[in-house]
């Protein structure tokens, strides 16, 4: 962080700065990076089936009146999917959002005591 801002280029691409940041992406970066890619793959497969089979769309009416007075009406029956988006869609949506906030408070906790009390610059 400190060679970024003082703009030392050439110690970055030092080979001793290139492996020990090819250390730290194979020891716990990836992971994380990954974890998090594949919370978000989750969250956002689950909140597109729940919002697409749980809101209702008025479909396109054949009215051609200036004031149309078509009823429109919507199907009676729910399917199997319908029932399984709207008993899982909505915890797993939940429980992502939660994991997700979980973790953006405990890195702006771990920043805020970085700021704080060890005195050191973000």
């Amino acid at each position: 962080m400190l060679m970024v801002t003082k703009e030392r280029v050439k110690l970055l691409s030092h080979p001793l700065v290139t492996y020990l940041l090819r250390y730290k992406w194979r020891s716990f970066g990836r992971y994380v990076y990954y974890g998090r890619l594949i919370l978000y793959g989750i969250f956002l497969y689950f909140l597109t089936g729940y919002a697409m089979l749980t809101t209702k769309s008025i479909p396109m009416a054949e009215c051609h009146d200036i004031q149309c007075t078509c009823n429109v009406t919507f199907a009676a029956g729910t399917t199997g999917s319908e029932i399984m988006w709207r008993t899982i869609g909505r915890p797993v949506v939940l429980l992502t959002t939660s994991i997700s906030l979980f973790f953006r408070s405990y890195s702006v906790l771990l920043h805020v005591e970085a700021l704080f009390y060890n005195g050191t610059d973000l």
